[in-house]
């Protein structure tokens, strides 16, 4: 089954972009996904809820947070170019579990988060 994409959970808005303080920008942008990560944890059960998943997309990249996992629903996250995956509509549950273990392989193995 193909996944359902959500543009934000009402109450929770993106930060502003704001090059000015780029750092700041980039910590709200932060707080915003853990804001969104939470809440779908709290209203939702599954090991791939909450996670976060990217595509490279331009010069950028596309942000989801996974909100259910059955059926599949995610939450494109607006931030920076607010850039989208072209075939985010055709994810299902198996290839969003590579991506989650492909970002905690790298972020493991370049010290990320």
């Amino acid at each position: 089954m193909s996944a359902k994409i959500y543009s934000g959970i009402d109450g929770i808005n993106p930060p502003k972009l704001d090059f000015s303080d780029i750092k700041a920008y980039q910590k709200a942008c932060d707080d915003y996904i853990n804001k969104i990560s939470t809440v779908a944890k709290e209203q939702n059960q599954g090991d791939l809820v909450g996670e976060t998943i990217d595509f490279p997309v331009a010069d950028g990249k596309a942000v989801y947070v996974v909100y259910k996992q059955k059926p599949l629903q995610l939450i494109h996250i607006n931030i920076m170019d607010g850039w989208h995956f072209e075939y985010a509509h055709l994810l299902n549950v198996t290839e969003v579990r590579k991506n989650v273990k492909r970002q905690k392989a790298l972020a493991e193995l370049f010290g990320g988060k």
